[in-house]
């Protein structure tokens, strides 16, 4: 929850707050997608190792990666294996905003494919 909080806000803050950025809404006078887009794999690029470090911190702090680790399964493997997991999760976690978009497609004057293609690239990066 934390994480996503985090990803919220600095996206925010560029888009609305920081003055003096190609990203700034209010100073570039019109409105897109485009800023969101730029931003959010930089974004991934910190947020995703996070959560990961926090699954590693959660199964250090329950005490079961002693389990894991007797486990015939190599580190690699292991932290590979996490790191889809938050990827995972975190797709799941952006899967509500392009389910909230698609009623409103008719205002938006773009076809749905359009907005999903969208939020597929921004998973995929």
């Amino acid at each position: 929850m934390f994480v996503i909080l985090v990803f919220l806000l600095s996206i925010g803050l560029f888009l609305w707050i920081f003055p003096g950025t190609e990203f700034n809404l209010l100073e570039n006078g019109y409105a897109n997608l485009d800023s969101l887009f730029i931003l959010s794999p930089w974004m991934f690029l910190f947020l995703i190792p996070a959560i990961t470090m926090r699954m590693f911190a959660e199964e250090n702090k329950s005490g079961t990666i002693e389990l894991l680790l007797t486990r015939p399964l190599s580190d690699l493997q292991i932290v590979l294996a996490k790191y889809g997991a938050a990827v995972t999760w975190f797709c799941f976690r952006l899967s509500p905003p392009s389910s909230i978009i698609f009623p409103f497609t008719n205002l938006l004057l773009l076809p749905e494919i359009l907005i999903l293609q969208a939020f597929q690239d921004l998973t995929l990066d």
